[in-house]
């Protein structure tokens, strides 16, 4: 898995994207360095490109990953309820709406897309 993560100053939102095979730890890592980035920047709008990314997680750990993303989150003091998350994939991903399912019904402001200018639009709404 290749990924960065940068701060756009014109859109005032963090970009995340990642390629390639990724690999449940590698997310976890790249969820501390998003929310590290969110800290030192005060900017609670995430956009994560998944399109050119593959995710190798079970339905399992997709399920038990907004928990331990909330715990990365507390750890770096930034509350996972103050952060607006779109995540951004090719159509063939069917097991993101299910992720997305899971982070909505914890209260998580997040929302899944397939259009990036349309992920943009509505995390310029906050």
């Amino acid at each position: 898995m290749a990924y960065s993560v940068a701060y756009d100053s014109v859109e005032n939102m963090i970009i995340a994207k990642i390629t390639g095979k990724a690999y449940l730890a590698e997310l976890y890592e790249f969820g501390q360095i998003i929310t590290r980035m969110v800290k030192a920047r005060n900017c609670f709008r995430i956009l994560t490109d998944l399109r050119e990314g593959e995710l190798n997680i079970s339905v399992t750990d997709m399920y038990l990953m907004p928990n331990t993303l909330k715990e990365i989150s507390e750890a770096e003091n930034v509350s996972i309820y103050s952060v607006r998350r779109a995540i951004v994939t090719s159509n063939n991903e069917k097991d993101l709406e299910f992720y997305e399912t899971v982070m909505q019904n914890r209260n998580y402001d997040a929302k899944l897309f397939h259009d990036m200018e349309e992920a943009k639009a509505w995390l310029r709404m906050k």
